[in-house]
């Protein structure tokens, strides 16, 4: 919880300094004593705040204290620095950053991140972004090495979220990327697998080469502009399934199924016939996971031959999803009626 915001007024906006407070999650406010939040400083949540901040503005930092839903983040005992030069940073609370946060929500209305706002976050997992973000500071992620989901905000006037091309850019690891409407909804879910670089060097030419290892590379320059191509996404997966993992590869299909924007007729087939070499694999990854949402999705989408249907049905019992085994029989009678047995008249 965020108890405390300082900030500095920047074009009559509100640049967030710094956070104080107690938990995993910060969440934070579109505006501070009337003014809009536009910016994070640099090195809002890292361990250690922007020296620059700290030589340069620190007298024109103010504060603001949480006093309940109805009153909001509301001024601070002496308000600016300049006032009470003897204020301790953080007060009673400390800082909201570093390893300690596990989860970021960025208002909307927010424009821009500084540089190596979110350095050091080691534990920090999901990362909300609204749909106003234009600008990712250098050096985001650094040392960020668990991010798991990143999830967009997408606004009505764009299909693809302005930043989206920065931030995955920025992330070299596996990572979900989850794109919503104003309202919550899910709209494309997408799998960036990982990748890394390697410079070697050729002595004899004095240069050095980069190589790139893994397929996540390539699926980070699927855009156009900044619009997301996602005929260009999918054609990726053939090499995907050759060189990532299949746990990988089984979220990347099912995940475009899910949310078919852009998916082509002979590219969702080429999905399903690899959920279907792999059903084994398939139907475990849904069950332990208790993922029937999957399992109704295939059954939508045509998945099921009278083998995969057994299979599944093993695989659900042996889960005890007796939810999943009932679906799959009523399948089975409204899909594969046995055959009618023939009359014989003596």
């Amino acid at each position: 919880m965020l108890e405390r915001i300082d900030y500095i007024e920047k074009n009559g906006k509100a640049v967030i300094y710094r956070c104080y407070g107690e938990g995993s999650m910060a969440e934070l406010p579109q505006r501070l004593r009337g003014l809009s939040v536009a910016e994070l400083a640099d090195h809002c949540f890292a361990r250690e705040a922007s020296a620059r901040y700290k030589k340069y503005q620190i007298q024109t930092i103010r504060r603001a204290e949480w006093e309940g839903e109805a009153g909001g983040y509301s001024a601070a005992p002496g308000d600016r620095r300049d006032l009470a030069p003897d204020w301790p940073e953080g007060g009673e609370y400390p800082p909201l950053c570093g390893e300690a946060l596990r989860e970021i929500w960025l208002p909307e209305g927010l424009e821009a991140t500084g540089d190596y706002a979110f350095y050091g976050c080691l534990n920090l997992e999901t990362l909300h972004f609204p749909a106003s973000m234009r600008r990712l500071g250098g050096g985001s992620f650094v040392a960020c090495n668990k991010i798991k989901n990143l999830i967009f905000t997408v606004s009505a006037q764009e299909e693809t979220p302005y930043c989206l091309k920065d931030v995955i850019g920025e992330v070299t690891f596996e990572t979900e990327v989850l794109l919503e409407n104003a309202e919550g909804k899910p709209l494309v879910h997408l799998t960036y697998p990982e990748y890394y670089e390697e410079s070697v060097e050729n002595t004899p030419a004095r240069i050095i080469e980069i190589n790139f290892h893994g397929t996540g590379y390539r699926y980070r320059q699927c855009f156009q502009g900044r619009s997301l191509d996602y005929g260009q996404y999918d054609s990726l997966f053939e090499l995907a399934r050759a060189q990532e993992f299949l746990p990988t590869v089984l979220r990347m299909a099912l995940y475009r199924l899910q949310t078919p924007v852009g998916l082509t007729e002979s590219r969702r087939e080429n999905y399903l016939e690899f959920l279907r070499q792999e059903g084994e694999s398939a139907a475990r990854w849904i069950f332990e996971g208790e993922r029937l949402d999957f399992l109704y999705l295939l059954g939508e989408q045509g998945y099921f031959t009278e083998e995969l249907l057994e299979l599944f049905m093993k695989a659900a019992s042996t889960a005890g999803a007796a939810e999943a085994v009932s679906y799959l029989m009523d399948y089975r009678r409204t899909h594969f009626r046995p055959a009618q047995k023939k009359k014989y008249m003596f």
